[in-house]
């Protein structure tokens, strides 16, 4: 991902889009990774629940195996439990199946990836960048084909 500089880039430009930022490291049992997560304040599905997008490196551990060097998926936001997807009655993102374990920031899909021998590692930073832009918008078209349709 490039780092710290790329992420303040891409910050910058997602808080002047209306969206909520953060970067840091998240550890984990494959050495953790860095991630980049942003979202929205959109209410979503029967439980009004809010979903965030979560741009991530690979695990440090396993960082020289054949593996992604990049994903954008969608994640609950920090709800308490573990919760599985199949609870939401939400649609997969982009039809692209998610094992069903429950954990507490459930994924709810992969909008976009780039693996270690795909054509897409080779791509240049702003090729990247758009891609990241372009699940970002697929993301927002998501949540509003889902919004909660209660009252609040």
């Amino acid at each position: 991902m490039g780092g710290v500089g790329f992420s303040n880039i891409c910050k910058k430009r997602l808080i002047t889009r209306g969206y909520w930022t953060g970067y840091g490291y998240n550890s984990n049992l494959q050495g953790g990774h860095w991630t980049l997560w942003l979202g929205n304040s959109k209410k979503i599905g029967a439980g009004a629940w809010q979903f965030m997008v979560n741009v991530e490196t690979p695990n440090s551990h396993i960082f020289n195996q054949d593996e992604c060097l990049l994903k954008v998926t969608v994640r609950l936001c920090n709800k308490k439990g573990k919760h599985s997807r199949k609870e939401f009655g939400l649609p997969e993102i982009n039809r692209r199946k998610y094992r069903h374990v429950c954990g507490v920031n459930t994924i709810m899909g992969e909008l976009m990836r780039i693996d270690r021998f795909s054509e897409e590692s080779s791509w240049k930073y702003e090729e990247v960048e758009k891609a990241i832009f372009d699940a970002i918008d697929q993301y927002e078209k998501w949540c509003d084909e889902n919004l909660y349709a209660g009252t609040d």
